[in-house]
């Protein structure tokens, strides 16, 4: 049926201003620069202030310091309250700190919103994932970007709720998927207006647990990222996923929509494809084209700024 159950990890994963890169953030340095090796740099132009993140998810820990500054309003579809804190998954905290976190972020200035619906097992309904996508749907602010690292088997309701945000101007992130099958069997990767994320490692190498195939529309790093966790105010932990792609996806997004606030979804991927470096990615190995579409993420600090305004007319002199 349609309501088989939302998971953050649909099977176990094998295997200008100028910052440092904090040690095993190299999802930050990679998106940095055209080729390897990794510089430790990380230099964004921009940093998606006004613009507003939803991490639907496990919850985050909120006392994390990677959040001090970031956080807003959620809601917890698991408890039914207005506390989405994550006493006891991680998934969620280390996917909003590869998103906006003060140390592991792409978009450092970007406001968070909180959107927990998978519990402490990492799992959830298709039935809570569609109240939070209402849920940031309804919310009044703009622009939006949301960020879902999680995936069931097909779901025709969850792709629809996916394409009625994208149609209400909300640009829409999803992880393909870690079962090293075709993305266009997992939802929400198979939603046609998601930007869907297979995941790279730090040799640019697609992912072996990465899905695949003409739903999948870029990729990005998801092998041993190291983010904020649970646990205590200063937590972290290395994960891999396409959850861990994903939100790298959402943060450049939400740098864009910060540089250009009035841009459509379908702009803003836009922008994210031309930004991308085609055909460096080495495939998995499996022989399942796991690095097509052959595109790697790419952060805007490598774009040259928007615009000056142009300059009065100068009168003419008497």
């Amino acid at each position: 049926g349609e309501d088989r159950g939302v998971s953050s990890k649909p099977s176990a994963p094998r295997g200008r201003r100028l910052d440092a890169v904090p040690s095993g953030a190299w999802g930050l340095d990679r998106i940095d620069q055209a080729s390897l090796p990794l510089d430790g740099d990380y230099a964004p132009s921009a940093d998606g202030s006004g613009v507003h993140v939803f991490v639907i998810d496990t919850g985050i820990n909120i006392f994390h310091n990677d959040f001090t500054s970031v956080m807003s309003s959620g809601y917890d579809f698991v408890d039914d309250d207005n506390e989405p804190h994550d006493p006891c998954q991680g998934h969620g905290t280390h996917c909003a700190g590869i998103a906006v976190g003060a140390q592991y972020g792409v978009a450092k200035g970007a406001t968070l919103h909180n959107l927990r619906m998978l519990g402490c097992d990492g799992i959830g309904s298709n039935d809570n994932l569609i109240s939070a996508l209402e849920w940031a749907g309804d919310f009044a602010a703009a622009p939006k970007v949301v960020s879902l690292s999680l995936g069931s088997a097909f779901s025709a309701s969850v792709n629809n709720a996916v394409a009625a945000l994208v149609a209400d101007n909300i640009t829409v992130v999803s992880a393909a998927g870690n079962d090293a099958q075709d993305a266009c069997n997992y939802s929400p990767a198979s939603a046609a207006d998601s930007i869907t994320v297979g995941a790279t490692d730090e040799d640019d190498q697609a992912a072996d647990f990465s899905n695949y195939g003409s739903c999948v529309d870029i990729l990005a790093p998801g092998v041993l990222i190291k983010s904020a966790y649970i646990g205590t105010a200063d937590s972290t932990e290395f994960l891999s996923g396409t959850s861990m792609a994903c939100p790298h996806v959402t943060g450049v997004a939400a740098m864009i929509l910060g540089r250009e606030p009035s841009l459509t979804p379908a702009e803003v991927w836009s922008e994210i494809q031309s930004l991308a470096i085609p055909g460096l990615i080495a495939d998995a190995g499996l022989g399942l084209a796991q690095n097509e579409p052959n595109l790697l993420l790419q952060q805007v600090g490598l774009l040259s700024p928007p615009p000056s305004p142009p300059s009065p007319p100068v009168p003419p002199s008497q």
